[in-house]
Parts: C-alpha cells; structure tokens; sequence
C-alpha cells in the first residue's frame, strides 16, 4: 500500500506539474500556438478531403470496369 501511496503521489505532482506548464505556454505563446492549431487543422482537412475524393473516384473507376467487363 506504501508503495502505490508514494506512485500516486508522484503520478500527481507529473499532473500538477504538467497542468502548470500549460498554463505557462498559454500565457507566453498562446496567440501564436491558436494559429499554429489552426493552420494544423486546416490542413489535416484539406488532405482528408482530397483523400476521400479520390477514395470516390476508385470506386467510380471500379465500377465503370465493372461495367466495361460485363459484370
């Protein structure tokens, strides 16, 4: 029991420490760190975007075979 007592404790003190140095990057770099989110987001947009587009156009593909094919 001494033993998990003692890995809480530390456990909570990597939480408080962590929680802390959030609040640290907010303050100093928040402004630039929301763009740099943003410009993150969209782009992860943008490549699943053109990622399922052409998921479509192989099934698109597929299917036009499939037709060319007889099936």
């Amino acid at each position: 029991m001494g033993k998990m007592m003692i890995q809480m404790s530390e456990d909570a003190w990597s939480e408080l420490m962590l929680e802390k140095m959030k609040k640290e990057f907010e303050k100093v770099n928040g402004a630039k760190m929301d763009k740099a989110a943003a410009l993150a987001v969209e782009a992860s947009m943008n490549h699943w975007k053109g990622k399922m587009e052409m998921m479509g156009k192989h099934k698109e593909f597929g299917q036009k075979l499939m037709s060319v094919m007889g099936n």
